[in-house]
């Protein structure tokens, strides 16, 4: 019923059109046009032609003050709906009416103005940005020579794909000498297109009332013209082998969401994707005025960000930009921070939801729901296995289902036959899943996924180098769907790879997500082991105050639940806050505790590692000797094969030592062990320490260029962590380094002012 209700609207509304042109070229019964005309514009203020035809009826019937006011009524609508001017075609007008050439206008002058070639597409958006490149290259298409191109314009929702087209056709116009025809195919009906291009050349075919037919007499009135013919908007089952002219003289141009749609009948494609940076920034230039932007540069690219470069969202956020009496893009770019607001973000009856229900409606019940999952990937990109899992689907149904949203412009291919999704269609995806009532369910098995992922990558952390963002993902979904135990379980799962790889503000988030879940369980254990490792995260994140009071609280809870050996693990890394923080005593009463423990509980590897910090106290007292002593010893406790990580630890040590010694040579050979027993673990943390220690080393070699490299790589690791100590020490290194290689510039740009940096010694 809706649907056809929506078509008699849209022919009482091209009924209403005719009759209003009929009374203009007859000149007679000015009142029934302007009646016909004002209903119209009530409906739709913004149509341009229907403006133009009331200031030519008005101005007809004698009321040339009317008119002229029409115009200024035209520029308002156009103004505060679209954004845009009037035309050059409606500015002519306008001057006719002003120099009185249009009072009481003969139908002889209408003659004259139809004898131009027709050109019925909308105006180009007068600011109108970029895209330099595609549309060279679908001119190029248009204009061959040879034959007849069929070219389409395939976009997701919101591009922008109808402003591109008018703009083309605005710059193709001069080479068409039969003018340009246009029909907006997903709401237009077929016989009613056909006959409005049979009128552009003063032909009529509505007598034709069978389609083919009329279509085929509508080619015979092509055949001899130089045409250019633009079916905009075409949708699943649209009606385009009608509207194809079959003439080698009038190239078209289809604009689609749907690539399948179309595949079979073009000669080229486009795929057009969002502006770049530097479009985005000059569609706000060109809205705002430069100084403007240029004055909240941080929040200009902020904002593009945020709307990832969406041409229709931009460009709606200029206009409320250019409307508000505050002008401010910052204020903008916080009134877009949840999703909801990014997909109401809108002028008028334009917004980014309604641009992307047009999509989410051309989707059966079964793509709704595949769709309705990728919200939960939130624009990451993703495999076709973590969508099977997620939807409960086979993997080739999976994989059909994708290809298929592919097609219809709602999800992107990426690299290594991954999936990706723009992030404001993904955050309608996550909208139309939050209204289903199996939400909680997908929720889980996406967790649940991630989680068994993690599990299996155990040992081979590789297999995780894609996935981090959607395993921190999977423990907010968890704990969105209150899955307690399923997000104590990905945590755990997920807490030596956060480790090892250096993931330390995922980390972050992922424990404090843990200790949330285990308190709602009334897990002791498990919320003591969580607050364990947040406070060994903030410790390496130099947020020492937070970090000591999550050790502290882990502390009494393992004792609580008399937990020894996690005990002693606590007390290892409060003794590393306390070496951080140069008190000394307190990190030797620390260590000393943890290796009582150590002892009694016959664990050569927590052993080594209390000797280990013992060996760091006696060097940063001086005392080598009893550094190198304590360091072997703790070398001897271990396994062969065991403890990889502390073994590393300990013989970088050594090199550290030996460097201070000028001892070079063996700190070389203490360097090719570390990196031999970290390199089967790849701890990130270690690494990066290892590559700090031998960027020294060669430095101190006479390898300053080498050094120089090393050490910035080093930088990046710590930085990447959030490390901040451990990168103003890396830093003081690379101003040295500058400074020995006698570049006094950039020695003064990577100064920083340093943390306490007692281990630099």
């Amino acid at each position: 019923m809706r649907e056809e209700r929506f078509r008699l609207e849209w022919l009482h509304q091209q009924l209403t059109f005719r009759l209003a042109q009929k009374c203009a070229a007859e000149n007679r019964r000015h009142d029934l046009g302007i009646a016909a005309c004002t209903r119209l514009l009530a409906l739709e203020p913004e149509r341009e032609e229907v403006h133009r035809l009331l200031m030519r009826l008005l101005a007809q019937d004698g009321q040339r003050t009317a008119a002229l006011k029409q115009y200024d009524l035209c520029t308002g609508a156009l103004l505060d709906e679209l954004g845009v001017p009037p035309s050059a075609e409606t500015n002519a007008l306008y001057d006719q009416i002003l120099a009185g050439e249009l009072a009481g206008a003969p139908l002889a002058s209408l003659q004259v103005e139809r004898k131009l070639p027709p050109f019925q597409a909308p105006a180009p958006p007068a600011h109108f940005v970029g895209r330099d490149a595609a549309l060279a290259r679908l001119a190029s298409w248009l204009t061959q020579t040879d034959a007849s191109s069929v070219v389409a314009i395939v976009v997701m929702g919101g591009i922008g794909k109808t402003g591109l087209a008018a703009q083309l056709a605005e710059r193709l116009r001069p080479q068409f000498a039969d003018g340009v025809l246009w029909a907006r195919v997903s709401t237009g009906d077929p016989l009613d297109i056909l006959q409005s291009w049979a009128q552009a050349y003063d032909k009529d075919v509505s007598k034709i009332g069978n389609a083919e037919a009329r279509a085929a007499a509508v080619r015979a009135i092509l055949a001899e013209k130089q045409t250019l013919i633009v079916l905009d908007d075409v949708a699943p089952g649209s009606p385009v082998d009608l509207l194809l002219p079959g003439v080698t003289t009038c190239p078209v141009l289809i604009t689609t969401r749907d690539r399948a749609e179309v595949a079979a009948r073009t000669t080229f494609a486009l795929e057009l994707g969002e502006l770049t940076v530097d479009e985005g920034i000059e569609l706000l230039r060109v809205y705002l005025g430069a100084g403007a932007v240029d004055a909240e540069d941080g929040a200009a690219h902020l904002l593009y960000t945020v709307l990832g470069g969406l041409p229709l969202a931009m460009e709606i956020a200029a206009q409320r930009v250019f409307a508000s009496p505050r002008r401010s893009l910052g204020r903008m770019v916080r009134s877009l921070e949840g999703a909801g607001e990014r997909l109401a973000h809108g002028i008028s009856n334009r917004s980014v939801r309604t641009s992307f229900d047009a999509s989410w409606s051309m989707l059966t019940p079964e793509l709704q729901q595949v769709f309705a999952c990728t919200g939960l990937f939130g624009g990451r990109s993703f495999s076709q296995f973590a969508l099977a899992a997620t939807a409960e689907l086979p993997a080739g149904s999976a994989l059909d289902a994708l290809d298929q949203l592919v097609m219809l412009s709602m999800l992107k291919l990426d690299a290594g036959d991954r999936y990706v999704q723009h992030r404001l269609l993904a955050d309608f995806a996550g909208e139309q899943l939050a209204a289903r009532p199996d939400a909680r369910a997908v929720r889980i098995r996406y967790a649940t996924y991630y989680s068994s992922l993690a599990r299996s990558a155990a040992g081979d952390y590789s297999q995780l180098d894609e996935e981090w963002d959607n395993l921190l993902a999977a423990v907010e979904q968890a704990q969105v769907a209150q899955a307690w135990s399923l997000t104590v379980a990905v945590v755990d799962a997920l807490a030596a790879p956060w480790f090892a790889r250096g993931r330390l503000h995922q980390a972050r988030r992922g424990f404090q997500f843990g200790v949330e879940a285990a308190t709602a369980l009334h897990d002791e254990p498990a919320r003591a082991r969580f607050a364990f490792f947040l406070g060994k995260t903030l410790l390496r994140q130099d947020e020492y105050a937070e970090a000591r009071q999550m050790l502290g609280l882990a502390q009494a809870w393992f004792e609580t639940i008399q937990d020894e050996r996690r005990l002693a693990d606590v007390y290892v890394d409060m003794a590393d806050v306390n070496l951080e923080e140069e008190k000394l005593a307190e990190a030797a009463t620390a260590l000393a505790a943890a290796h009582s423990i150590y002892l009694a509980l016959h664990q050569p590897v927590g052993v080594a590692v209390v000797l280990n910090r013992q060996a760091m106290l006696a060097y940063y007292a001086g005392d080598d000797a009893t550094a190198v002593e304590l360091c072997q010893t703790g070398l001897a406790q271990l396994p062969p094969g065991d403890g990889p990580l502390i073994r590393s630890r300990t013989l970088r040590l050594l090199a550290e030592i030996a460097i201070s010694q000028r001892q070079l040579a063996r700190a070389a050979v203490y360097f090719e062990q570390a990196q031999d027993a970290n390199r089967l673990l790849n701890d990130q943390t270690e690494h990066a320490a290892i590559l700090y220690a031998k960027a020294k080393l060669d430095h101190h070699l006479g390898y300053d260029r080498d050094a120089l490299g090393v050490a910035e790589l080093s930088a990046q690791i710590y930085a990447a962590m959030g490390d901040r100590k451990a990168v103003a020490m890396v830093q003081i290194l690379i101003s040295m380094l500058h400074s020995a290689l006698r570049d006094t510039a950039a020695a003064r740009r990577s100064r920083v002012k340093p943390f306490n940096c007692a281990s630099t010694r």
